[in-house]
């Protein structure tokens, strides 16, 4: 008996499911604990919302936590939208398709090594500069994938996952060094909620130059091999990623710059 590919497709999405019925249940199963007598449930929200307002007003007004949740952003959003459609990257770049999961897991065993050279950079390096040298990196790979090498694309895609590996590290740890220890997860939630609203701008983005690239109607792919019609979509799709980085980067680099600019005496 063999499962068809449709099939095998939406295996992920049911396991996905029933761990989310597992988790809802572990978090219906929680109790509120009390840790002083007559502080209710108004008082801890208040509480909490204060703790977050002060978390906030600190990143905004401290210009370390204030650049990393910028760096983050952008890092983290192109290379999440590739990760979404890595899928179709390695079809592009002509990989078998049972090699897909191979591919991924190899990427994902990167984490065992890169997390140390990531600390050896933070112990070394200014966070200005493993910014800027994660951004190299960044950008050879985002040109790298544009061209979809095939089979040897995979290393672009590679410095890919090595950046994003790399800048998670780095960010929690210059967010935790710097944060005191009564609103670290706070500043962290703010790290992640950050992240989470640029890679679901980019995801319009990206969806928005799909339709552009569609409605224009040409498509001046030349890989030195046929690609269909939606193939050549996409590779002229990867080619604007570098171009948007590039892009928030210069934009960031401003935003952090006029904010904490040094005022002449």
């Amino acid at each position: 008996t063999s499962i068809s590919d449709e099939t095998s497709i939406k295996i992920p999405i049911f396991l996905t499911f029933l761990s989310s019925i597992v988790v809802l249940g572990s978090a219906l199963g929680l109790k509120e604990t009390m840790h002083q007598e007559g502080h209710d449930a108004l008082e801890a929200i208040r509480s909490s919302l204060r703790k977050t307002k002060e978390a906030g007003l600190w990143i905004l007004t401290t210009a370390l936590p204030f650049g990393i949740l910028l760096a983050a952003m952008i890092l983290d959003s192109v290379i999440r939208q590739f990760l979404t459609i890595a899928s179709a990257y390695w079809s592009v770049i002509e990989l078998p398709l049972w090699t897909f999961g191979l591919v991924a897991s190899g990427m994902s065993l990167m984490g065992l090594f890169v997390p140390r050279l990531a600390r050896w950079l933070a112990d070394r390096n200014s966070p200005e500069y493993n910014f800027f040298l994660i951004s190299a990196f960044l950008t050879a790979g985002l040109f790298g994938i544009g061209h979809a090498f095939p089979f040897w694309g995979i290393l672009p895609a590679a410095l890919l996952y090595a950046s994003m590996q790399c800048m998670s590290y780095l960010t929690s740890r210059y967010l935790n060094e710097q944060a005191s220890s009564e609103r670290r997860a706070t500043v962290l939630s703010f790290r992640g909620l950050a992240t989470n609203l640029s890679y679901g701008a980019v995801s319009l983005l990206y969806s928005g130059v799909i339709a552009w690239i569609k409605a224009d109607g040409s498509h001046p792919v030349d890989l030195g091999r046929k690609l269909n019609e939606q193939e050549a979509v996409f590779v002229q799709a990867l080619g604007w990623f570098p171009w948007y980085f590039l892009f928030t980067l210069g934009l960031v680099v401003l935003v952090y710059r006029f904010r904490f600019r040094k005022k002449s005496p």
